[in-house]
């Protein structure tokens, strides 16, 4: 069997990846379900016409998916990370594995490879159940466009959180750190990121803050998902403030670059540190 798709499967059969992927899925789905359901019974008369459900279908499917995707998927990312290469190299797995015909970076590669096709593996299969829902309520899929620019985003997230285990696993040695650093990093990224830019919205007022906001989600993987999401759909927080047609400043150039960086800079380290210093 091939030694990347052994990997792909590897990931994927982890139980904890498999139940947080499915936690999301089903998050994001009753959500979604729930509120179309309630936006046709209060449209209902006149009824909504075809235009407006699809209008519906898409700009919720993407606030909603934006939301409870983007802060569950840096965890999966995390896990896999863990489970394709920091446990490996915290129990010497990955010494053994290196007594055969393959190079450190040649390693790291390879299982970085498996950590981008297991998790775009995973975000192809909820985000197409998630739409399948919004097709099953409102008669229409969610519009390509903008599902595939918060998908790659999503994407971002779950590359950038793995990379970051792996950049870890080589500065941490033990199984407790790498795990204690990584947490740190999501609640940093994710949790304390969030709520103290939603402060400075608060402490500062709407139209100075938000810009900032966006500035400085650039600077967290985490936030890739709410920066698509408002890039595609001009609004902010699950679609409560309208942002205009500009998106606040919001450039394609700038989100493809910041993506790179935060996709490829952790495992560009990693493998800068697997050949030279280890």
């Amino acid at each position: 069997m091939n030694v990347l798709f052994y990997d792909v499967q590897r990931a994927l059969r982890n139980p904890s990846v498999i139940a947080m992927a499915i936690l999301t899925t089903l998050l994001a789905v009753a959500l979604l379900g729930l509120i179309l359901s309630h936006a046709r019974t209060a449209e209902s008369n006149p009824p909504p016409s075809p235009s407006q459900l699809q209008q519906e279908a898409t700009l919720l499917g993407i606030d909603i998916i934006g939301g409870i995707f983007g802060f569950f998927v840096p965890v999966l990312g995390l896990v896999m990370g863990t489970s394709l290469y920091a446990k490996d190299r915290s129990t010497g797995i990955l010494d053994s594995v290196l007594c055969r015909p393959v190079t450190r970076g040649e390693l790291v590669l390879s299982r970085f490879m498996a950590l981008a096709g297991a998790g775009a593996a995973i975000l192809a299969l909820s985000l197409g159940v998630t739409d399948l829902v919004a097709y099953g309520v409102t008669g229409y899929f969610i519009d390509a466009g903008p599902l595939i620019a918060l998908y790659l985003a999503l994407l971002v997230e779950i590359l950038s959180f793995g990379g970051l285990v792996m950049l870890i696993s080589h500065v941490f040695s033990s199984s407790s750190a790498i795990q204690g650093v990584s947490t740190t990093f999501f609640v940093i990224f994710s949790i304390v990121w969030y709520f103290a830019l939603i402060l400075l919205v608060v402490v500062e007022g709407q139209s100075n803050a938000i810009q900032t906001i966006f500035v400085a989600d650039y600077f967290s993987p985490a936030q890739y998902g709410i920066l698509a999401t408002a890039f595609v759909q001009h609004t902010f927080l699950f679609g409560i403030l309208p942002l205009g047609s500009n998106s606040m400043g919001i450039m394609l150039g700038g989100l493809i670059a910041g993506g790179l960086l935060w996709t490829l800079g952790p495992v560009g380290i990693t493998y800068y540190l697997a050949t030279r210093r280890d």
